[in-house]
């Protein structure tokens, strides 16, 4: 558990490939781990504070790229880091529950409007 991490902004330096690794004998496949090199903002406001860590590809949204800014945990004496997963912009698995609740809600509204022998007013993200 990683009690007393703050949650911060951090900006993703460099990624490189590390292994790839095969799931269990129950499951046939293969992820790959990747380390992850962050530049940190500093203790109250300092200079920022550069750290890696390592994460498995399936648990994180899509590439981050160098520039991008990623919600990261890091704790108090910011000597490690790990993204934080709880974060739907980083989370793979959490962008798509995000995604689902989005889609649910418009189709629901969309639905009801319709019943009511109204239009339904157009959803922006379908352009």
């Amino acid at each position: 558990m990683r009690r007393r991490w703050d949650r911060v902004d951090a900006t993703l330096v460099d990624s490189r490939f590390v292994e790839r690794k095969l799931y269990s004998s129950e499951r046939s496949g293969s992820f790959q781990i990747w380390e992850y090199m962050v530049d940190v903002p500093g203790p109250s406001g300092g200079a920022p504070v550069r750290l890696t860590f390592k994460e498995k590809t399936f648990k994180v949204r899509g590439a981050p790229e160098r520039g991008d800014v990623v919600p990261v945990l890091v704790n108090a004496k910011r000597t490690k880091a790990m993204f934080d997963l709880s974060d739907p912009r980083i989370d793979g698995y959490g962008w798509i529950v995000t995604q689902e609740k989005r889609r649910k809600e418009r189709d629901d509204a969309r639905f009801e409007a319709r019943r009511a022998g109204r239009e339904p007013t157009p959803d922006p993200e379908e352009d």
